[in-house]
């Protein structure tokens, strides 16, 4: 059993950005920002929960109304049944939509009924996408960890197991682990700075070190295809 460490920090950080195209509006780069996060995690990771927070966009100071909001800002997507042994941190009291499964269509439909909601005068206002988190997912192992049947993982409360599962590339685990204050091997989020998407990807388990630049590798051409498609190296 190979041993794997994680900690308060991040191991590695990147983080993307994409530049508003003149004129769209807030279903443009919310649309951007599913498409984005699908393309990211093609191939090598499963999301289990994902949550948004929306928002009052204001189109007189062109940015985030401080004091209106939509009736309901927070909503969780989550995969049902919910798989044993995973644990679940909303960042907000959300409301909840269990799903079979958390596509890139059964997220877009999702996200099109939560902006489809009002912030009063439409001529000035209109509900924004603000931010999204992957809260729970299962993730591939890189190569030369797949092989394993647990994976001893070292953190703040000492050396413990994680199951590996067999998925259709290797194995897979699942995260963030029940009973433990520990985040997932990668965590990837997007947030709407207005004028432009930012999405940042840290990693947080010592295997998946390196795999954002690893030629060939899932996570690696996931970036490239992002780069290809107008994001860009973000200076922030």
């Amino acid at each position: 059993m190979k041993t794997a460490t994680t900690g308060d920090y991040s191991k590695e950080y990147h983080r993307l950005e994409w530049p508003s195209p003149e004129g769209a509006n807030q279903r443009v780069d919310a649309d951007a920002a599913i498409d984005a996060l699908f393309t990211l995690i093609d191939g090598w990771l499963e999301i289990l929960a994902l949550e948004v927070r929306v928002g009052c966009y204001d189109r007189e100071t062109y940015t985030e109304a401080s004091e209106l909001r939509p009736p309901q800002p927070y909503h969780l997507l989550v995969h049902e049944p919910r798989p044993s042994g995973v644990s679940i941190d909303r960042m907000y009291r959300s409301v909840e939509s269990p799903q079979v499964e958390v596509t890139r269509v059964v997220a877009g439909l999702w996200l099109d009924k939560i902006l489809s909601q009002s912030c009063g005068d439409t001529g000035r206002y209109e509900t924004s996408l603000r931010e999204i988190d992957i809260l729970a997912s299962r993730t591939a192992l890189p190569s030369g960890w797949s092989g394993e049947e647990t994976l001893a993982l070292e953190c703040y409360a000492g050396t413990v197991t994680i199951p590996v599962q067999r998925g259709e590339g290797g194995g897979v685990v699942m995260a963030p682990p029940a009973g433990y204050v520990v985040r997932q091997p990668v965590v990837i989020s997007i947030e709407n700075d207005d004028g432009a998407l930012y999405l940042t990807v840290e990693v947080y388990w010592s295997p998946w070190v390196g795999e954002l630049m690893r030629s060939g590798g899932s996570l690696a051409k996931g970036v490239a295809l992002l780069e290809s498609r107008g994001w860009r190296q973000s200076s922030d």
